[in-house]
């Protein structure tokens, strides 16, 4: 706010338009004539901010390289056996679909909180890297001092000893390049391999979709846009219905085959563990938050708990939501 020299007036020079749904900070915005300074003809605007910190949400990243499964597994079983007998009540409701479902994730849940360490995720953070190389890396950085304190000392046996940490700690790390690279591919289906190499080789047109070759019409014209291919792919998989030619002979079923319903496999222990040791450990958890490395691991302790419950899945015909 300005006042005028000459006439004495209050004028507005600079006005900031918002939008009134936008949130905003600031709680009060007001001038102060009485701590107007001499020989100025602007007042001070007071301005008071509100600068409530709210922290983010700290997620929880689990180190499943480092775990020791041996004892991942004797407290999943002692967890277990405190909640052993709600665990093996009939279920016979929806709802105690539910109640068992959440009572184990729960259960694995907290034993993963206790055992598995916690991995704090950076941008420099590699999928491949080892606690191997955590203490490799030290003992290098220790070599790397040594090396620079003696430097004007050529003969010093700890530039020898650097030499052969760099080395061994390079060597290390390819090799856990290699491993990993080799551990995705043992558990990558034939399917993800021909996808991959499908989108590595294909020549796109508009870097959206998929190529699709020129298409022949049945007038010789050639369809080579995405919109003519698209059209021509419809007409001839979904053409319009027409009326019967003179010639043309009407099919009528009569007595059709029929298949007999068959009845959906159980749900054995042995086949639901089975199946838990054959999941790709690399794959994102669904809502349950449970990895595949777990249910890899512990595929024994868990599937005579899971088969019960995905009995009862086909049998009142109901899906767990944390499922």
């Amino acid at each position: 706010m300005l006042e005028s020299r000459n006439t004495g007036n209050w004028t507005w020079p600079d006005n900031v338009w918002r939008n009134a749904n936008t949130p905003s900070p600031f709680i009060s915005c007001n001038i102060d004539p009485s701590l107007q300074p001499t020989y100025t003809d602007h007042l001070p605007i007071i301005s008071v901010i509100d600068l409530t910190y709210i922290p983010s949400r700290r997620i929880e990243w689990f180190n499943y390289k480092n775990v020791n499964w041996k004892s991942y597994k004797e407290a999943l079983e002692d967890n277990l056996t405190e909640v052993m007998m709600i665990l093996s009540n009939p279920i016979e409701t929806m709802c105690t679909i539910e109640n068992a479902t959440d009572l184990l994730f729960d259960t694995i849940n907290k034993t993963t909180r206790e055992v598995v360490p916690l991995i704090k995720i950076t941008p420099h953070t590699k999928c491949w890297w080892t606690k191997e190389l955590t203490l490799l890396r030290k003992s290098r950085n220790r070599a790397s001092a040594e090396h620079y304190r003696w430097h004007r000392l050529p003969e010093h046996p700890c530039h020898l000893n650097y030499k052969k940490e760099s080395v061994m700690f390079a060597r290390v790390i390819e090799k856990a390049k290699a491993d990993h690279w080799q551990e995705w591919i043992n558990h990558a289906t034939g399917e993800d391999i021909w996808t991959i190499h499908r989108y590595m080789k294909v020549n796109p047109m508009d870097y959206r979709c998929q190529r699709v070759p020129a298409l022949k019409r049945p007038d010789r014209t050639t369809a080579t846009t995405n919109n003519q291919k698209a059209e021509q792919l419809a007409n001839t998989f979904f053409p319009l219905e027409r009326p019967l030619r003179q010639h043309e002979h009407q099919f009528v079923k009569i007595n059709p085959p029929t298949a007999t319903l068959s009845r959906f496999p159980s749900f054995t222990t042995e086949r639901v563990a089975n199946t838990l040791t054959k999941v790709n450990p690399h794959k994102a958890p669904g809502p349950s938050g449970i990895s595949n490395t777990i249910l890899k691991h512990c595929a024994h302790t868990l599937a005579p708990h899971l088969a019960t419950i995905y009995t009862a899945i086909c049998r009142f015909k109901h899906y767990p939501n944390k499922f």
